[in-house]
């Protein structure tokens, strides 16, 4: 029995500690590998904006994935700034607000996959190449 019980117990831990996570769902990128490719995150929210699902773009404000509210931010924004959307009071002040904190935000930018906070990524236009992306998928107006 105590054998039995020491083999079972090896065997979760090896498959445990052999279990690889893929972030590539949570992850905010837009040239990412060795031929640059976007995120399936970047190109669910590209499938959102094209479709105009606006609506759905804001409720991931209030998501718990940093990259997903990234992403909400950066894009209501300049669909505000281009008058295609207008944000509310209550969406104006939680953009603000989650602009303050350090949500941490899988991103990658090349083949160097990297957390950054959120307020640090919002700093600095194009930080991960963020405006290329959204100039390219808006329509201008």
């Amino acid at each position: 029995m105590k054998l039995y019980l020491a083999f079972v117990m090896v065997f979760i831990s090896i498959s445990t500690f052999g279990q690889k996570r893929d972030l590539s769902a949570v992850t905010v990128g837009f040239a990412c590998g060795e031929s640059p490719t976007a995120t399936p995150l970047v190109n669910k929210m590209t499938d959102l904006i094209k479709e105009e699902k606006y609506t759905e773009i804001a409720s991931l404000l209030y998501s718990k994935i940093g990259a997903e509210i990234y992403l909400a931010i950066i894009v209501l924004e300049k669909l505000a700034e281009k008058k295609l959307y207008t944000l509310d009071e209550t969406q104006q002040i939680i953009i603000a607000r989650l602009k303050e904190l350090s949500i941490p935000v899988a991103n990658c930018y090349g083949c160097m996959p990297m957390t950054e906070s959120m307020n640090k990524m919002l700093e600095k236009e194009n930080y991960i190449g963020e405006v290329y992306w959204l100039d390219e998928i808006l329509p201008l107006q």
